[in-house]
């Protein structure tokens, strides 16, 4: 029995042409580049596309990863600041009328 046999009511020739055309989509898809790639191909020319493919996907997957972080600390350090204003608030009202605070900061 014969594996490589066409299906009815198709020549050899369009099986292979079929096998032409899915092998021209891999090209297509393998050249095909977005805007962001693009820009990152001109400023990496000695790089091929795949390289430069590879590198974007790198640096989102680290970017993604930092930006939580990045937005932690932001708001840790608004939390921290408004402690600190609220505490000087509270140590100024404490005070008696007329005294006034010195800044360490300026000596």
């Amino acid at each position: 029995m014969r594996n490589d046999r066409t299906p009815r009511g198709r020549s050899r020739a369009d099986r292979m042409a079929d096998e032409h055309d899915s092998a021209f989509r891999d090209l297509i898809r393998g050249v095909a580049v977005t805007e962001e790639e693009l820009a990152a191909i001109a400023t990496m020319p000695d790089r091929s596309i795949r390289q430069v493919k590879d590198y974007l996907r790198e640096n989102k997957r680290t970017s993604r990863s930092a930006a939580p972080v990045t937005g932690m600390l932001r708001a840790l350090r608004r939390r921290v600041e408004r402690g600190w204003r609220a505490l000087a608030a509270g140590l100024a009202a404490a005070m008696p009328p007329g005294h006034r605070i010195r800044d360490p900061r300026r000596s």
